[in-house]
């Protein structure tokens, strides 16, 4: 997850120095912006949530009775 939110934030950075760089391209770079935020956060939201299933499963139960 941290390597997901690492890499996003890279991405991001490089983005916007590209719009520094060439400024008429900042009409064109706003969705993009949006477009890689919300992947990034989808994936980041996937990584976790099957860490916690992978964790649950391979708990285990007790099976004595009582």
């Amino acid at each position: 997850m941290v390597g997901l939110l690492i890499t996003g934030l890279v991405i991001e950075i490089g983005l916007v120095a590209i719009v520094t760089l060439a400024p008429a391209l900042r009409v064109i770079m706003h969705p993009v912006y949006v477009v890689v935020a919300t992947l990034f956060a989808l994936a980041i939201w996937h990584a976790s949530r099957r860490r916690e299933d992978r964790r649950h499963g391979d708990r285990r139960h007790d099976t004595r009775p009582g």
